[in-house]
């Protein structure tokens, strides 16, 4: 039997009476005809302000093509899979009813669709962000224009939301949205649905308007601070996709690790949540390294996936679950390696002058210094020609007034940043700071470029 819509938007609602007219609006308005192509789903999910009654309002207008329909609070999944039941469209969407779209988003899509046969599933477009946050989403650098990704040849192109996707109806057959996740139970059905087709379509000019609330009381900005959105999340969506992949394929595609990398990359913290308990510590972690054994460090590797290089290196060695720090005396190098891949070396780092004045008597310095490797193997020492004609050394002490903080990710140092102070005559000449890392198979000596930061630029011709 024949769809009788083109479309169905299926749209969960819980009290969002101030948003809600414009999201429907949008749909009423679009360039395609509303009557002839569109079902409206309305869901009311438990909502207490006015929204049910809006949304009757709207049905009274456009009975033949709005269905409103109600239940008890259950949340954002299971609103949706009741809406999936009424579905009589094509194609499905979950707009979000504080959101909207352009007028041109319908029309592209459906367009799409037939010049693409069954070879795609699902169609996405780009997110512009309005509200507290203005712009781009992050992953709008898919649509540069209308195509085809094949997600063999380019991996590196997540596609999480479904509320900016647009997906053949029978792409769910029996699958439904998890209805115990606070987050990523869109991305959860859309990994499983990509996993057929492995491919799915981009346009470049229809836009999804995502609104960041001014009052942050979205489910998103709120959902860090529960702890369901972390040790509960790995068990029930990252490992449940992992299953699903490993059951149907034999393996988790690099596609699907890069759609896992780039949304475990936003529950890292730098201090482990304080709502934790040492045991929830554990099992928290356990389930963070099993989930990361099985996302490469070519996934992880992607600068559009992984944004941060920190974060990048601390999320490549949980990959690995090794990191080793190797004194190459042969090399005059200290090398920091991850089984076969190399995260850092000491001789890529720069010594920072960050303040430098001269006293009667001598030049003060203060330094920092940023590398992956432990400061207690580490010290620094100026060599110098005194005005006797001879080599001089001072030793650096540690820096109070300078000292930062180290980077760490779950309370884990990643990077050690270390602040040292040194103190020579004023009358040195032919200044240089050398490093010397002292390990169990020796010590390496290195002279590192020096660079100077703000006020201290004034005297870079002390250091040569």
């Amino acid at each position: 039997m024949g769809n009788e819509f083109v479309f169905s938007i299926i749209m969960p609602i819980y009290n969002t009476e101030d948003y809600i007219r414009e999201s429907i609006d949008s749909v009423l308005s679009q360039t395609l005809d509303f009557s002839g192509n569109v079902q409206l789903i309305l869901v009311n999910d438990g909502s207490t302000d006015s929204s049910l009654d809006i949304a009757l309002e709207y049905q009274r207008k456009y009975p033949d093509n709005i269905d409103v329909v109600s239940q008890e609070n259950q949340g954002l999944g299971a609103a949706r899979n009741t809406g999936l039941d009424y579905a009589r469209g094509k194609y499905v969407n979950f707009l979000d009813p504080d959101d909207y779209f352009s007028e041109n988003v319908l029309k592209e899509v459906k367009e799409f669709f037939e010049n693409n046969g069954d070879t795609i599933d699902i169609v996405s477009i780009r997110v512009m962000m309005f509200g507290r946050k203005t712009g781009d989403h992050p992953l709008n650098f898919k649509f540069k224009e209308d195509r085809v990704i094949d997600l063999r040849c380019e991996p590196a192109n997540p596609q999480l939301a479904v509320n900016s996707s647009f997906i053949r109806l029978e792409a769910f057959d029996d699958l439904r949205f998890r209805t115990d996740l606070v987050t990523s139970e869109d991305t959860n059905v859309s990994c499983k649905i990509l996993l057929d087709k492995k491919a799915f379509g981009v346009l470049e000019s229809p836009a999804y308007y995502y609104r960041k609330r001014e009052d942050q009381s979205s489910l998103v900005d709120t959902a860090i601070s529960k702890k369901a959105f972390f040790t509960y999340r790995l068990k029930n969506h990252f490992m449940d996709v992992i299953g699903y992949c490993l059951d149907r394929e034999g393996e988790v595609p690099l596609f699907i690790q890069c759609t896992l990398a780039y949304s475990i990359q936003w529950m890292v913290t730098h201090k482990m949540p304080e709502f934790f308990t040492d045991e929830e510590k554990e099992e928290f972690m356990f389930w963070f390294k099993k989930v990361m054994s099985y996302i490469s460090p070519e996934a992880l590797s992607y600068k559009n996936i992984v944004f941060n290089d920190f974060l990048r290196n601390y999320l490549i060695i949980k990959s690995n679950d090794e990191l080793d720090c190797v004194v190459d005396l042969k090399e005059n190098n200290v090398l920091m390696k991850t089984k076969d891949r190399l995260l850092d070396r000491l001789s890529n780092h720069k010594v920072y002058i960050v303040d430098a004045e001269k006293f009667d008597d001598m030049i003060a310095l203060s330094a920092s210094f940023n590398s992956m490797f432990d400061s207690n193997n580490i010290s620094f020492k100026a060599i110098f020609m005194g005005d006797d004609g001879n080599v001089q050394t001072a030793v650096s002490g540690p820096s109070e007034k300078h000292s930062r903080d180290n980077i760490e990710f779950f309370s884990e140092t990643l990077q050690h940043i270390f602040s040292f102070d040194l103190e020579l005559p004023k009358t040195a000449e032919n200044i240089k700071i050398a490093i010397e890392y002292a390990g169990d198979e020796g010590i390496v000596t290195l002279y590192p470029p020096v660079g100077f930061t703000g006020a201290a630029k004034e005297y870079e011709y002390i250091v040569g």
